[in-house]
């Protein structure tokens, strides 16, 4: 076979990619980089990782029209900390998983006080913030 077979038994078409997309899920989900359909090629975009099973870490990045964009997390016990590269001239939505959205610190002081972080709402086990370009380091308490 050259092509990924549309079935694992080799019975059907053999030349369709349908389970050759598990690489969307590591950066879509366990990383949370995805685009906000109303502003297309990542003008605004989303990092919403899943901090799942005992996973200690996930390292991802996507290169878009505006630059990369880089999601890493890091899980050491009940602590994770969570950095962001947003591009220049974009806007992004950070859902920081953690159980006490007052307890969100970004670069060692309490989002409260950040530069360039605002505060949207907590929801599912998250806070989430809009946040402009540059780089961010989030900590919080799972």
């Amino acid at each position: 076979a050259t092509t990924m077979w549309e079935t694992w038994d080799g019975s059907a078409s053999r030349n369709h990619p349908p389970f050759c997309l598990i690489s969307a899920y590591f950066y879509k989900y366990l990383a949370g980089i995805r685009c906000d359909r109303a502003y297309p090629g990542f003008e605004r975009f989303t990092v919403d990782p899943s901090v799942v099973g005992d996973l200690t870490f996930v390292e991802a990045w996507h290169d878009s029209p505006y630059g990369r964009i880089r999601s890493e997390w890091r899980r050491d016990g009940s602590r994770l900390t969570m950095k962001v590269s947003v591009p220049v001239g974009t806007t992004a939505t950070i859902g920081v998983p953690t159980r006490d959205a007052a307890g969100v610190a970004e670069s060692g002081r309490p989002v409260s006080g950040a530069d360039g972080v605002k505060f949207l709402r907590a929801a599912g086990g998250k806070a989430f913030y809009e946040v402009g370009s540059g780089s961010y380091v989030f900590t919080s308490r799972l």
